[in-house]
């Protein structure tokens, strides 16, 4: 006979379903239920954690891997969050509180975007740098995902930023979105450009690696091949000898001239030569000079008020536009009664290219010298070779001395003719 409470419940009245068999083991009772339907909800509750892990495992191969967005290969994608405190800890409400950034196949800077952040419905965006925009990040609208062409239009990329903040929320920190509200990437966005040279540097950041992008050092020298460094002394005629040209960075052409000469202890008197916070603009005034003026500002830096635009003569030197573009290159020019030389030719991205505004007529006395054709050779000393005509040099000299000879005897004749005709004529008259 078979035990019906060997199944877990002595009051059920179901026959055994496999009759012959042996009966299971008899399991322990607690409170009148078997330990294993204790256990059930355990198992179920493994079961809903293994597939819950399962799902984030997979989306997250779905995440790393290319995603399909309308039929485009897209690389990862990038989410975008508004919150409402500065840790960025509570979510936002409202439209565009998540925002998706995908990068399209045309440009690794350019992102396919939803509603949200500088985007009010679906827009297509390349990222880019340029000068006087906050951060140094700019917009291109581009009409299609190919990111092909210069855009429709241009707008900076968060204004009220530095880049240095700028590149902080490129990089998965929380940042503030200029309107009260704060943005965060849930990850480190997978590119973006560089824009340190074209943004502005944070107030009291006075680190020279941090404020200035370049730095070029103008040497003055005694001999006309820079060869010889020129010094100062208590009798110098000149007193300075070094300057270090440093290009403020965030603002195109602006720069700090810093007078680093060296001068003895014996100097009755320092006065510091520095000119700071100007620009290379291009004008001529005049007409005869050299393209290149300066513009000095009141703020740092280069913005502001401004204190006025010189010609490069009253600034510098008078110098033509070939000596000018020699200067810059880093060539030895001649500057007064003494030569100077940069200690290395400048990033043609640091100055503005004047040549359409400098003295270039040959006809002009343009300031520091005459501009001549290049292929003139009016000016310079010739160097090409000479050649005889192949006769005897002495016999010429020689032959030349005997027509110097009978010259000098056919002139004597010619007056003692004159004057013994002048004589007979005066004693016919008398």
């Amino acid at each position: 006979m078979f035990s019906l409470s060997a199944y877990g419940n002595s009051s059920s009245s179901h026959p055994p379903r496999h009759p012959g068999r042996s009966p299971p083991p008899k399991r322990e009772e607690v409170n009148g239920s078997s330990l294993s339907t204790l256990r059930r909800p355990r198992q179920s509750l493994r079961k809903v954690l293994l597939l819950s892990s399962l799902a984030a495992a997979t989306l997250g191969r779905a995440s790393a891997e290319e995603l399909t967005f309308e039929g485009r290969q897209l690389a990862t994608k990038s989410v975008l969050q508004r919150y409402k405190d500065s840790k960025c800890r509570t979510l936002d409400t409202g439209s565009g509180v998540t925002q998706a950034w995908l990068q399209t196949e045309g440009s690794s800077l350019c992102y396919d975007l939803t509603q949200g952040y500088q985007c009010s419905y679906r827009c297509v965006f390349k990222l880019d740098c340029a000068y006087d925009t906050g951060s140094g990040v700019i917009i291109r609208v581009m009409s299609s995902t190919s990111c092909s062409g210069d855009g429709t239009s241009n707008r900076p990329f968060a204004s009220h930023l530095y880049w240095l903040q700028a590149k902080a929320l490129f990089q998965g920190s929380c940042t503030s979105d200029g309107s009260g509200k704060y943005i965060k990437f849930a990850a480190p966005l997978p590119d973006y450009p560089d824009c340190s040279t074209t943004g502005d540097v944070e107030p009291g950041a006075d680190d020279a690696l941090l404020k200035y992008e370049a730095t070029y050092t103008l040497q003055f020298y005694k001999d006309t091949s820079c060869k010889t460094k020129y010094e100062v002394t208590t009798y110098s005629d000149r007193q300075t000898s070094t300057f270090e040209f440093n290009l403020w960075r965030g603002a195109q052409y602006c720069y700090d001239m810093d007078d680093i000469t060296a001068r003895d202890n014996s100097s009755s008197r320092v006065v510091d030569y520095s000119m700071l916070n100007w620009r290379f603009v291009c004008g001529n005034i005049d007409s005869v000079g050299n393209g290149i003026m300066i513009e000095g500002f009141e703020d740092e830096p280069c913005t502001g008020r401004s204190t006025g635009t010189q010609r490069w003569k009253d600034v510098f030197y008078p110098m033509n536009f070939p000596d000018t573009s020699d200067l810059l290159e880093g060539k030895c020019v001649r500057w007064g009664k003494y030569s100077a030389k940069f200690n290395s030719a400048w990033n043609t991205d640091h100055y503005p290219n004047c040549q359409s505004w400098s003295c270039s007529d040959p006809s002009l006395a343009c300031t520091g010298g005459r501009v001549t054709d290049p292929n003139s050779d009016v000016g310079t000393i010739y160097s090409g070779s000479i050649t005889s005509s192949g006769g005897n040099p002495a016999a010429t000299v020689a032959a030349a001395s005997v027509r110097r000879s009978e010259a000098g005897l056919m002139t004597a004749l010619g007056y003692f003719l004159i004057l013994s005709v002048a004589n007979t004529i005066s004693s016919l008259v008398l």
